[in-house]
């Protein structure tokens, strides 16, 4: 994650629906149907207020592929 200051955070932890991990999050995603994705930041600066992710997705037989969410803006 990179927040609008520009700091760059690793995540801790994180979930797709309700399959939790810390590290890699394993998990065959029904194509079309919507899921909620949770990850979890440490000493993030309390003035940032949105940040940009890359999540990375392994794509099977078709190599990986990523997601770069933009400007979510950040909860704590």
């Amino acid at each position: 994650m990179v927040d609008d200051l520009g700091n760059q955070y690793p995540s801790v932890a994180g979930w797709f629906g309700t399959k939790h991990g810390t590290h890699s999050i394993y998990y065959n995603i029904p194509p079309i149907l919507p899921m909620n994705l949770v990850l979890v930041y440490e000493e993030v600066q309390p003035t940032a207020k949105y940040a940009n992710i890359v999540v990375f997705f392994w794509g099977g037989g078709n190599g990986p592929f990523r997601a770069v969410p933009r400007n979510i803006p950040l909860t704590r």
